[in-house]
C-alpha cells in the first residue's frame, strides 16, 4: 500500500485488517503445534552398557526402544550384544569389525534388532547407517554377508532394502557407510528390524540356518516424527474457533 493509500484507508477497514491478520495467526500457530514434531537423530549406541542382549531383552536411546529377539522367539536365546569396539576381550572368538573405538551394536547366531518409537503412533524416517559383517572364524568371500532393513508401516505391510556386507581387507572387517534408496527413505514406518544374511563362496546368501548371520550396526541416522499431544489439537481448535468468531463479526 503507498503512503497516499494508507492516509486514506478507513479506521474500521484496519481494525477489520488488524482481526483478521491476528486470527491468521492463531490459526498459523495452532496448525504448527498441531503438526507432528520430527527429530532428528543418530542411534550410536554410546553411553549403553556393553551388555549382552537375550531375545526378549531391550535397551533405549533416544526415545527408542532396541530390541534383541530370534526367529522362533525364544526367550533368553543370546542374539546380540552392545560391544565396546576399544575392548578386544569379547571379539575373542569372534572376527568383528576394527577402527571404531566406540560402542556398536553386535547382532549375533542369527539374531534381529528391533527398533521402535517408546511414544505410541510415532513414526520413523531412515536415512543410513554404518556396518560389518562379523565372522566367526575361517575364510571368507568377497561378499561376507547381506544385512536386511526392513520396515514396517500400515496394516502390516513392510518394504526392505538389502545392503552388502564386504569380506575382510588385510586388517580384518571394517564399517561401511550405506545409504537408504529412495522407496525406503521416502516413508515413515512405524518400527523396523535388521538381521543379516552369510554368505558363502558360491554368493549364496542364507538367512536363519547356522547361527552365521552376524552383523556389526552402528550411526543410525533417522527422524522420528512423534504424535502431537491432545492439548496440541485443542490449541488448533482454538484457533480455527477464533477465526470463525472473526469471520460472524465482519459480516
Amino acid at each position: 500500500v503507498s503512503p497516499s493509500a494508507a492516509s486514506t484507508f478507513p479506521r474500521q477497514h484496519a481494525s477489520s485488517y488488524a482481526r483478521s491478520l491476528l486470527g491468521c495467526a492463531v490459526l498459523a500457530t495452532g496448525l504448527a503445534m498441531a503438526a507432528p514434531a520430527a527429530m532428528a537423530d543418530v542411534i550410536d549406541f554410546e553411553g549403553l552398557s556393553n551388555d549382552l542382549i537375550f531375545s526378549g531383552a531391550s535397551v533405549e536411546q533416544h526415545g527408542l526402544r532396541l530390541s534383541g529377539s530370534d526367529l522362533s522367539g525364544t526367550e533368553g536365546a543370546l542374539v546380540g550384544a552392545i560391544v565396546d569396539g576399544s575392548d578386544s576381550g569379547f571379539c575373542s572368538g569372534l572376527d568383528c569389525p576394527v577402527g571404531n573405538p566406540g560402542n556398536y551394536y553386535a547382532g549375533l547366531n542369527d539374531g534381529i534388532l528391533g527398533v521402535q518409537a517408546l511414544q505410541a503412533g510415532s513414526t520413523i524416517k531412515l536415512h543410513g547407517f554404518d556396518a560389518s559383517f562379523i565372522g566367526s572364524g575361517g575364510g571368507y568371500a568377497a561378499l561376507a554377508g547381506r544385512l536386511v532393513v526392513q520396515g514396517f508401516y500400515g496394516n502390516g505391510q513392510s518394504l526392505s532394502q538389502s545392503f552388502d556386507l564386504a569380506g575382510p581387507g588385510a586388517g580384518g572387517f571394517t564399517f561401511q557407510q550405506y545409504s537408504f534408496n529412495s522407496a525406503m527413505s521416502a516413508l515413515s514406518f512405524s518400527g523396523l528390524q535388521v538381521f543379516a544374511l552369510a554368505c558363502d563362496a558360491n554368493g549364496a546368501c542364507g538367512a536363519f540356518g547356522n547361527n552365521q548371520g552376524q552383523f556389526a550396526f552402528d550411526n543410525l541416522n533417522l527422524t522420528v516424527s512423534a504424535v502431537p499431544e491432545p492439548s496440541t489439537y485443542a490449541m488448533l481448535l482454538l484457533g480455527l474457533a477464533s477465526i470463525a468468531a472473526l469471520a460472524r463479526r465482519r459480516a
